[in-house]
């Protein structure tokens, strides 16, 4: 299928974008925070505009309003924060908050499946490989962990990836 792209102007700002999506959230001191997306992801909260008369333009991040809601309302407790001028060390901060504040409720981290195992449990897991909301390397970061624990874990659980697929199913 032949599709007639518009033509784009990649700005030092994208390029950094782009990589900063790709490798994840990191503290300043490098550590990994959280996972990055896939390279092929969509960019589900990018705009583009045009730039001159031939057609070129020029693309932005959009807020993703989930993570905004997210740190606003729930983590810091503030409608009116400013999270466009925050630094990174504001960002690590609001993180760790929310890891603090949230995990008990939120955290489906352990890798720990023994007891389910012995109750006869059975999972199979997918993930798909362009999810813009949840990024598939922690899908495959928990399996792997529960393999450590346990290498007969193709007997209770099977992990697959999904190639293409975005979140929920969408995709291509």
């Amino acid at each position: 299928v032949w599709c007639e792209c518009i033509p784009s102007i990649i700005t030092a700002e994208v390029a950094l974008l782009a990589e900063s999506y790709w490798a994840g959230l990191t503290a300043e001191d490098g550590t990994p925070l959280w996972y990055g997306f896939n390279q092929g992801t969509p960019w589900n909260y990018t705009i583009c505009t045009s730039t001159d008369d031939i057609g070129n333009h020029q693309c932005h991040s959009l807020p993703d309003y989930l993570s905004v809601d997210w740190l606003q309302l729930f983590v810091a407790q503030d409608p009116e924060l400013d999270l466009v001028d925050m630094d990174q060390a504001d960002l690590e901060s609001l993180f760790h908050q929310s890891v603090a504040g949230y995990k008990a409720i939120t955290d489906a981290n352990n890798p720990d499946l023994y007891d389910f195992k012995d109750r006869g449990g059975k999972i199979i897991h997918w993930h798909g490989l362009a999810d813009w909301q949840v990024p598939p390397n922690g899908s495959v970061d928990y399996y792997r962990r529960v393999q450590l624990r346990d290498p007969s874990v193709q007997d209770f659980y099977l992990y697959f990836e999904a190639p293409g697929v975005e979140h929920c199913g969408y995709g291509k």
